[in-house]
């Protein structure tokens, strides 16, 4: 009979520190919640592949685009007017084939690197660029929430709004990221969303009814509006 006791007590020493251990990760779960749920995202090596915005003088569907160019991954670009007119920057081939006024950029140079511009008057500089696009705010740098709407050129206001969100990232080994929120969020719920994703540079695109993206053959995100420029992902012609 002792036996039979011993073995019960051992069980039930074993299920009470199951459940402890489950209530710990319950309870972990809770007091860090998973933001990335929040968003639709593509991580890109970009070894044997290049980013190559692409520029429409009148607006085009996203799917269209995506019919034309076959790429492996895209995203919306930077702001437009109601003219149809792109507001940031935007470098094709080493040339600018858009001037903006924005003060953040993604680029990717001649040898093949993923960085970040940022401008604090003047004009951006785009040497030993290859391809690259302008938006804001920026939203990471240094592995940190970089967040000031006021100094990139936006509005104090842009802070409180809350709206579908895209974005571009890079993560600490060099990695692409391709980023839109599945809900309306906040600036700065969305910088936390890269932030959760490993982004130490990250900048905001356009959003709203402009937030589309695409991943090798799937449309994660679809917008609603049509499209003046691009940001893809093309594999390298060998």
């Amino acid at each position: 009979m002792r036996k039979k006791n011993n073995r019960g007590a051992v069980r039930l020493a074993i299920i009470t520190g199951l459940l402890l251990i489950a209530a710990v990760f319950i309870s972990a779960g809770r007091s860090h919640p998973n933001r990335v749920l929040n968003v639709e995202y593509i991580e890109i090596d970009l070894r044997g592949k290049e980013i190559r915005p692409v520029v429409f003088r009148s607006g085009a569907l996203f799917s269209s685009v995506i019919e034309q160019y076959h790429p492996y991954a895209a995203i919306n670009g930077t702001y437009y007017d109601g003219e149809f007119r792109p507001l940031g920057d935007i470098l094709v081939g080493g040339k600018l084939e858009n001037h903006g006024h924005y003060r953040n950029a993604v680029a990717h140079t001649n040898d093949g690197k993923l960085i970040f511009l940022h401008k604090e008057k003047g004009r951006l500089n785009w040497n030993n660029c290859q391809s690259g696009i302008a938006a804001g705010p920026r939203l990471i740098h240094n592995g940190k929430i970089a967040l000031d709407p006021v100094s990139d050129g936006f509005s104090r206001r842009s802070l409180t709004i809350e709206a579908l969100r895209s974005g571009v990232g890079r993560t600490r080994s060099g990695k692409l990221l391709l980023v839109t929120s599945k809900e309306q969020m906040t600036l700065a719920a969305f910088a936390q969303s890269m932030l959760d994703l490993g982004a130490v540079e990250a900048m905001n695109l356009d959003g709203g009814g402009a937030s589309g993206l695409y991943f090798n053959g799937k449309t994660l995100m679809s917008p609603t509006l049509p499209m003046t420029n691009m940001l893809l992902v093309l594999k390298n012609q060998h």
